[in-house]
């Protein structure tokens, strides 16, 4: 019986609703079988730096031993959140092509909380996420969802998805076009 259910129950992964514990450990285990990830990057806010990074080396584990993962969805509280430990593993799964789906949204535009300081904060993960794409171009091409809910975005990353994201079916920006939109 657990043959037959295990490649189902852990084919999308959610560790948004709340914040991680040590029990990360599960879908490490069964990894093979993810092939949806949502995951919050920055779900520490006040505590340790070491509590952080433990828990940035567990998903960079957790993304070592998902070789099936076809969308990656990052989520976060504070623009400042840093995805670089984990990026190298996420470009290596873009580069065997393995990523179909990608997404990076900010928690405070999906739940609709306004802030005057927007239009001049850098969304470090999308950033991040965009950085190793924008060395390889030819990643892009291998994309077909793409998702950003974001603060801001300007012209440098438009124009970069408007050129390199060739194969795109879905194309979605939440939040990002409301300060440049006259200018893009």
């Amino acid at each position: 019986m657990n043959e037959l259910c295990l490649p189902y129950l852990f084919d999308g992964v959610n560790l948004i609703e709340k914040d991680p514990d040590p029990s990360l450990w599960v879908p490490i285990k069964y990894g093979k079988h993810i092939r949806s990830l949502r995951v919050l990057v920055d779900p520490f806010v006040s505590t340790c730096p070491e509590e952080f990074d433990d828990y940035q080396q567990s998903l960079v584990q957790l993304l070592r031993v998902s070789p099936n993962l076809s969308s990656i969805a990052l989520y976060y509280r504070e623009s400042s959140a840093r995805i670089t430990n984990f990026r190298p593993e996420i470009a290596s799964q873009l580069e065997r092509g393995v990523i179909k789906s990608l997404g990076a949204y900010c928690v405070l535009i999906i739940q609709d909380i306004p802030s005057w300081s927007w239009p001049g904060i850098v969304t470090y993960p999308v950033v991040d996420l965009l950085t190793p794409l924008m060395r390889n171009p030819g990643l892009t091409k291998l994309i077909t969802h793409l998702d950003r809910a974001m603060n801001t975005m300007g012209e440098e990353i438009y124009d970069f998805i408007r050129i390199h994201f060739t194969a795109l079916e879905s194309l979605t920006i939440r939040g990002g076009l409301r300060w440049n939109l006259g200018r893009l």
